[in-house]
């Protein structure tokens, strides 16, 4: 259903069928590589929040992910994903919908318009000023999931 109201709306929406077999963490991180660096691809999306997205963090190239400029979207666990790219990179993250948030009537108009203002429009927002947080170079992906402040670009 959340495909279809996306394709429906014009956002269109593939599901890769190797990210639903995509064991370990290594594995999810190089399909995310793949989709970085397919022209095809405009963004990422997370299907729902997810489980244990920390620890894709020590197995992403957070170059590609800057390089690539594409938004990543998702909320819950996927919070640390999004967390780690802000504290390492100037690529713009998302703290919004997930997929699966598109199947639900009740909220999918907000979502949808939401997620139309994301693919559009680029913002940076301000950083706040924090003793931890140091350039992408020096910063740990885990301890940015970590200590990041909640602003999202």
């Amino acid at each position: 259903r959340a495909v279809s109201f996306l394709d429906d709306n014009g956002i269109e929406c593939y599901i890769d069928p190797l990210a639903l077999k995509a064991v370990t963490a290594k594995d999810k991180a190089e399909l995310i590589h793949k989709y970085l660096e397919d022209p095809s691809i405009d963004a990422l999306m997370a299907f729902w929040g997810g489980l244990k997205t920390i620890e894709l963090l020590p197995h992403l190239n957070f170059d590609l992910i800057e390089k690539s400029q594409k938004p990543i979207i998702g909320y819950s666990d996927t919070t640390s994903l999004l967390q780690a790219i802000n504290a390492s990179t100037n690529a713009p993250t998302y703290h919004g919908a997930a997929l699966i948030s598109f199947a639900k009537k009740l909220y999918r108009e907000d979502s949808l318009s939401s997620l139309r203002e994301a693919l559009g429009k680029t913002y940076t927002l301000p950083q706040p000023e924090r003793s931890n947080l140091q350039p992408h170079s020096s910063m740990d992906p885990i301890d940015a999931a970590t200590n990041a402040p909640s602003v999202y670009k």
